[in-house]
């Protein structure tokens, strides 16, 4: 849970958070059905961060993100999810497509994802590795080192964990100018692998997703870990705020 008491310096944090869980119902054998569920936003700031007017797949018009959708309303939303098109067997793909976005006159962002995995009866790190749902990253977006799990056998296929728009090694500056700005999909799909025993699955597994923007100091881009701003004061907040 957030500390709201926490104070950064002028260049400090939005932190958005996204309930888009996946929640799966009457496990038995090889089949689950998945679901949205979604809760209110919770967002802490310091700096000025602006939510988006569009979503990230519209053309540019004044059409607002449809409120009866399952997009979360603010810097985070998921255009493709669609709850009647959620069956998941092991190899079986659903959509799940998390998206970031600032509005006009934001300030610049780093921008980090964490994806919280708590599909399993067991959550231990075997089981997990094994069977767990996972996801492969976009272009644009990397791991963390250290601070995520992938899939037994495999390099690029992630459980949870904590990833960033750019690189660890070169954070990416999300900028907004004079049009709202996406960082584009982290991911697309959400699969079980084919080898998951889905008899290990939870009651109610859900995997959540959480956005946590950082204000940059464009002027300050280079700065070490002590500097408000920098790459690596977000870098090292965000790995604070993931544990």
């Amino acid at each position: 849970e957030q500390e709201t008491s926490k104070k950064r310096s002028k260049k400090g944090i939005v932190a958005a958070v996204l309930a888009c869980c996946l929640v799966v119902g009457g496990v038995a054998g090889v089949l689950a059905w998945l679901t949205a569920e979604d809760s209110a936003e919770n967002v802490f700031t310091i700096g000025n961060f602006n939510k988006p007017e569009h979503d990230p797949d519209d053309d540019g018009d004044d059409t607002k993100p449809d409120d009866s959708s399952t997009n979360v309303e603010g810097f985070l939303t998921e255009t493709n999810w669609d709850a009647d098109n959620a069956k998941i067997t092991p190899d079986g793909s659903i959509a799940k497509n998390p998206n970031v976005g600032i509005g006009v006159d934001s300030d610049p962002a780093y921008v980090f994802l964490y994806v919280k995995s708590e599909a399993l009866k067991d959550n231990n790190v075997t089981d997990v590795a094994a069977h767990a749902p996972v996801f492969t990253l976009e272009n644009g977006w990397s791991a963390v080192a250290d601070y995520v799990h992938t899939h037994t056998g495999s390099s690029n296929e992630y459980t949870d964990g904590l990833f960033v728009f750019g690189s660890a090694a070169n954070l990416s500056t999300l900028t907004a100018a004079d049009a709202d700005v996406f960082t584009g999909q982290a991911f697309t799909t959400v699969k079980a692998p084919a080898t998951a025993d889905m008899d290990k699955y939870a009651d109610a597994p859900k995997i959540t997703v959480y956005a946590y923007l950082y204000a940059a100091d464009t002027e300050n881009v280079d700065g070490t870990e002590d500097q408000p701003g920098s790459k690596a004061a977000a870098l090292k907040a965000a790995k604070e705020w993931a544990v």
